[in-house]
């Protein structure tokens, strides 16, 4: 058993640094990178202060920097301790550096969009460039860096422990993420209705407390999606779209509203098919690691 995991040490080793020496390549380093990505996810969607929140529970600025500055720690104490053992200095301090920068900084500016007068009409754009741009900063680091060989050093490095952290990180994402995405879509195309309509009944465009409502409702509607997807049942999506249409159907009559609902539906389930099979591909790779 020994002499069969000194090979596979042996062979990953060879494979990281003829195969691809830039980016995480082997059990390793993609379990580290899959860690790290949770790790942002969690800290910046929900560590950090919303900054859309749900009518009646605005947070005042000492909650907010008080909640930023934790999500910086977090992100960047994991950042340090989270690469495996033998992981040489620089590795870590970059790691650390790259969490910490990339969660205040999108905080920043995501507040700064919230603030400016149709700034929160590039939150799509926005929240898409963030997770890419970490994802790619984070792969640099591990693939270029000294990191540590084996993907079950200890519990923490364990492909199970990962596969968990993708679950929580993925339902993290479609919660926050999905919902900064879809106001930004709505945004741009000029199809969110005004915060307080002129008349509230039949046909009338949604109020604040029912966008409020409308959020909830997506968030759990891509929750559920991203569980079918998980477990390979991709017709629920479809029985969820026109269950969720059937119900609203009445106010279709009303053009704004139709458009208003067909772009939030399909930004929303855009997010939710991308992160369900992200998540659907890593839980099988990562659960599988040990077995």
């Amino acid at each position: 058993m020994e002499a069969g995991l000194g090979q596979h040490q042996t062979a990953f080793a060879l494979g990281r640094m003829t195969a691809d020496p830039i980016w995480p390549a082997g059990p390793g380093e993609l379990v580290l990178w899959a860690q790290l990505i949770a790790v942002w996810i969690i800290a910046t969607y929900a560590i950090a202060p919303n900054y859309m929140p749900e009518r009646g529970r605005v947070q005042g600025t000492g909650q907010r920097i008080a909640r930023l500055a934790v999500a910086g720690a977090v992100a960047a104490s994991l950042g340090w301790l989270l690469p495996a053992a033998g992981t040489d200095l620089l590795t870590r301090v970059l790691l650390l550096a790259t969490l910490a920068v990339f969660v205040l900084a999108t905080a920043l500016i995501r507040q700064r969009l919230m603030n400016v007068r149709g700034g929160d009409g590039f939150l799509a754009e926005f929240e898409i460039g963030a997770n890419a741009g970490l994802m790619a900063a984070t792969a640099l680091v591990v693939g270029f860096g000294g990191t540590g060989w084996t993907a079950t050093d200890t519990i923490v490095q364990s492909g199970k422990v990962t596969a968990i952290a993708c679950a929580i990180a993925a339902v993290v994402a479609v919660f926050r993420c999905g919902t900064y995405v879809v106001r930004g879509v709505l945004n741009r195309t000029g199809a969110i209705p005004p915060r307080e309509p002129e008349v509230v009944g039949s046909g009338s465009l949604p109020t604040t407390t029912e966008l409020s409502r409308g959020r909830s409702i997506g968030n759990l509607e891509r929750f559920l999606m991203i569980v079918a997807i998980g477990l390979g049942r991709y017709e629920v999506l479809g029985f969820l779209v026109a269950a969720k249409g059937l119900i609203r159907s009445r106010e279709f009559e009303n053009r704004a509203f139709a458009e208003y609902f067909i772009l939030g539906t399909l930004a929303s389930t855009a997010v939710a098919l991308v992160v369900g099979s992200a998540l659907r591909v890593s839980v099988a790779y990562f659960w599988g690691l040990e077995g």
